[in-house]
């Protein structure tokens, strides 16, 4: 192989082994990229997508609405819970991304809530395809 071994060793401490192994230098693998697909916008005959982005977090509902409304969705945002099962009530949004921790009222009774008034008075649900994911 073309290569160098030594060992040296002391009692009562243990042994070094070490070596050398000339080796030609290995090909660069070919490194295959593909291209990123990006969101340009909705179809022009869909409906406008409405979602209702829901965090305390100034910084983090402008990042959602930047991201979101070039595209076509319609956006509006709500700062807590309670804006949140009012915002719901007016804007009947397809989507909610909202939060868990909240003030007011955190994200999770905000969606309970929100869910309870879906079955409407009569126990029968009027939408259960509104969904929400929580961060």
């Amino acid at each position: 192989m073309g290569g160098e071994i030594t060992v040296s060793s002391t009692v009562g401490i243990g042994t070094t082994f070490q070596f050398d192994i000339k080796l030609a230098p290995a090909a660069q693998p070919e490194i295959i990229t593909k291209p990123r697909q990006r969101v340009i916008g909705l179809d022009p005959h869909q409906e406008a997508y409405r979602i209702l982005v829901v965090d305390d977090t100034r910084e983090n509902r402008l990042l959602l609405v930047k991201l979101l409304e070039p595209i076509g969705f319609e956006v509006r945002e709500a700062e807590n819970g309670q804006e949140a099962v009012t915002q719901w009530l007016v804007f009947q949004p397809h989507l909610i991304w909202m939060d868990t921790r909240l003030p007011v009222m955190d994200g999770l009774e905000a969606a309970r809530e929100i869910r309870a008034r879906e079955w409407g008075e009569g126990g029968q649900q009027e939408n259960d395809q509104l969904p929400i994911p929580h961060s």
